[in-house]
């Protein structure tokens, strides 16, 4: 998905008064499903747009996501995943996401 995509998306969500977090792959260690700069968008529904990865990794960004949505303070916030250790996946990277809401 595209920057434009994500943008625009962004901007259709705004309109709408619908809260949505962007999350984004910001670094990977060894083997990650995705790139740096993948970018999901994450409403209080679920995943809205984008991917960074699909599965558990995937999951985890939309858990994440929502959660930030509910919380109190909703300032951006890094996460590192380890694959292998936090989601059991068999690929052993580590991603880290950065969470931000467009809500507080």
């Amino acid at each position: 998905m595209s920057l434009s995509e994500i943008v625009s998306i962004c901007h259709e969500l705004e309109s709408q008064g619908t809260p949505y977090a962007v999350v984004t792959i910001v670094r990977i260690d060894a083997h990650v499903p995705q790139e740096v700069g993948s970018k999901m968008i994450v409403t209080t529904a679920g995943l809205r747009a984008g991917t960074i990865g699909g599965g558990k990794l995937e999951a985890k960004g939309i858990e994440l996501g929502m959660s930030a949505l509910s919380a109190s303070s909703g300032k951006p916030e890094l996460f590192r995943i380890d694959l292998n250790n936090d989601l059991g996946m068999v690929c052993g990277g580590v991603a880290t996401i950065f969470v931000e809401c467009s809500t507080k």
